[in-house]
Formats: C-alpha cells, structure tokens, sequence
C-alpha cells in the first residue's frame, strides 16, 4: 500500500512525501491458545478513516485494514469528535453509556458518564476486506469542562486544546475511558440473537501515540482481572513520532484527578484486600 503524506514546508507552499510499499507481515498465532484462526485486535488512536490529520491516521487506518484483510477481527477505538456526526459516508449508531471516577475540586471522586457510539468502516480501495473495521467511538462527559473534550469542526484541528478544558485532562479522560470501554468488552454479556452467554474476546491492545500511554496504566493485570472474567490481553505501544511524543508529558496533579487511588494487596481479586494508594510528593506508594 502506498501511502502519500501532505505537509507544509517553512516556505508555506504545499509539498507531497510518499512513502514506499511496506508488505504486512502478519499476526503470529500461538498454537498455545485457544484463538485458532482469528485474533480479536482492539487499536487506540487519535486519528483513524475520516479522522486522519497525517501520517499517523494513515498508518494506523492502513494497519487496520491490512489485518482484517487477514480474516482478524479489527476494531479501533478513537474520541468521538463532533464532526463525525456529520459525514455522509459513516453510519454512527449508539452502542452503551459508562461512567469513569474523577476528583472534583475537593478531590473527592465524581462518577461522570459517557457514550460510546460505533460505525463500520470500509475502504473504498478495498475489494478483499469480507467484514468493516469496527470503530468505537467514545464520547465526551456530562458534566463540564468534559462535555466540551472532543467538540471539533474538522480533522484539521483534531489537537487543539478545548476551550475552558486544559488538553492533559482531555487526553486522560480518553485515556481513561477507553480503558473502561476495553474492560466492559472483555467481560461476558448475553447474546441478543442465541439468548447465551458468551464472552467479548480482547486478545491484542494496540497503543498508537505518547497521548495515549496511560491506557497502560489503566490496563495493568490487576485493574483488568478487577473487572474481567478473561486473561489479560497482549499490549502494543507505539510511538509514531520520534521526536515530538518523546516530549509529551502530564503534571502529577493532572494525573491524580484521574487517579482513583486503589490497587490490589499481592494482585489477589478479594475485594477484603484492597488497600489505598497515596500520593507522597511525586511518587505513588502502595
């Protein structure tokens, strides 16, 4: 697949890169496991399909198709950015409402809700994709400043900080969230067709983007086995821009707020034991 890259050079005039083909290579299955000839893969990303600003959009758009290309099934998980409502070619359907635990002014925790709509996604080039990309979509808060978090005109300002909502809170509300969502896909729901249990399966967590490295936190093996019936999945983190998102950060009070402050005593699931985490300074100690 040939990829073509538009940037603006100091000079202001439009220019063009073009990147050369690059042949998937495919996802390894272990004989070990019980996936047999299909792995559930789950990329989280800023950018994907009609949300691309640049290179990292295409890539993460191309990766996705080229793995469902071989039979997996593909899903991305993106903000639901208002302009997406209106674009003709996408089908956005709505799928569940959750809530996440943030810290108010008195660093109490408040529970703040949000929905998560979905579309299929096709490639228009794409004549041996069988079945859509599946994209979630998550949605802003409902309470102020987060009902503000993805209010966005075009793809072209998909970074701009939000008004009255500091950008390090947008980036861990999704970050957050989508941790949230992913858990919610794991556990064991009923069939609407069958009337049977049957389980949500995450087998591959795809990070794309500095922004979206605390989803690792969120998704370490005890916050999972906390909320999931499953094992944890496999977790792929990747930077795309080596010299920008090596310079991404988030302040410590940023990180509280979002920070629910509990962990597990010995990774054991008994609810007796947990215990709380406190904040000493800038370190965290169990």
């Amino acid at each position: 697949m040939m990829l073509t890259e538009f940037y603006y050079s100091s000079l202001t005039y439009a220019a063009t890169r073009t990147f050369r083909d690059v042949k998937y290579q495919g996802l390894t299955l272990d004989s070990s496991t019980d996936h047999q000839d299909q792995i559930h893969v789950y990329h989280i990303a800023k950018e994907f399909g009609p949300a691309s600003m640049g290179g990292l959009g295409m890539v993460v758009t191309a990766l996705a198709v080229a793995q469902q290309q071989e039979q997996h099934t593909v899903n991305v998980v993106m903000p639901h950015y208002s302009f997406l409502d209106e674009e003709r070619d996408i089908d956005v359907a709505y799928h569940i409402t959750l809530s996440i635990d943030i810290r108010d002014e008195l660093q109490e925790l408040r529970q703040v809700r949000f929905q998560v709509h979905s579309f299929q996604y096709f490639e228009a080039y794409d004549e041996q994709a069988l079945n859509p990309v599946t994209v979630w979509l998550i949605g802003p808060g409902d309470v102020q400043p987060f009902d503000r978090a993805f209010n966005v005109d075009d793809a072209r300002k998909i970074y701009f900080q939000p008004k009255a909502l500091p950008s390090e809170w947008r980036d861990l509300f999704f970050s957050k969230a989508a941790a949230t969502f992913l858990r919610s896909q794991s556990q064991t729901t009923r069939s609407s067709e069958a009337g049977l249990w049957r389980p949500h399966t995450v087998d591959v967590i795809h990070l794309h983007g500095a922004t979206n490295a605390l989803i690792l936190h969120y998704l370490q093996p005890t916050h999972w086995s906390r909320h999931s019936t499953e094992l944890q999945p496999a977790l792929i983190y990747t930077l795309h821009d080596y010299l920008e998102e090596l310079l991404y950060s988030n302040g410590m009070e940023s990180f509280n707020k979002f920070d629910d402050g509990v962990c597990y005593d010995n990774g054991s699931t008994n609810s007796s034991s947990w215990i709380r985490c406190h904040s000493i300074r800038h370190r965290r100690i169990c």
